[in-house]
């Protein structure tokens, strides 16, 4: 399937705003009007050889418009923060880590696994 122009600006912010050592998946949420605004959702996480499927992941939402024949991102939030912010903010990969931390600290006090789970995520 071919991507949209909208598709391709997420998927490019993400790679080159975020960067740094996690991996994303850029998925569609919703078109706002008429093709001129799109909502995204970013999901971020650290797969290895020993875990693919990570405990945990960060999500991102972010708003990519058409203005005079180009794409570009107007805002982002990252999962757990309640402020939109720039995208000339300054990324800190601290933010990512933070929600992860959470994350697994919930797992640990909340029991989520069952026997089919137990085989697939190591302790």
């Amino acid at each position: 399937m071919k991507k949209t122009r909208f598709q391709v600006c997420a998927e490019a912010f993400c790679k080159d705003y975020f960067g740094g050592s996690y991996d994303s998946q850029v998925d569609e949420r919703m078109a706002l009007g008429p093709s001129q605004r799109r909502r995204f959702t970013a999901t971020f996480s650290k797969p290895t050889p020993e875990c693919p499927v990570p405990p945990a992941v960060v999500r991102v939402d972010f708003e990519v418009v058409l203005e005079d024949g180009e794409c570009r991102v107007t805002q982002f939030r990252v999962e757990g923060m309640s402020l939109y912010l720039d995208p000339s903010t300054p990324f800190n990969e601290a933010w990512f880590d933070e929600v992860i931390q959470r994350k697994l600290a919930l797992k640990g006090l909340v029991p989520v696994q069952d026997a089919f789970t137990e085989t697939r995520i190591p302790q």
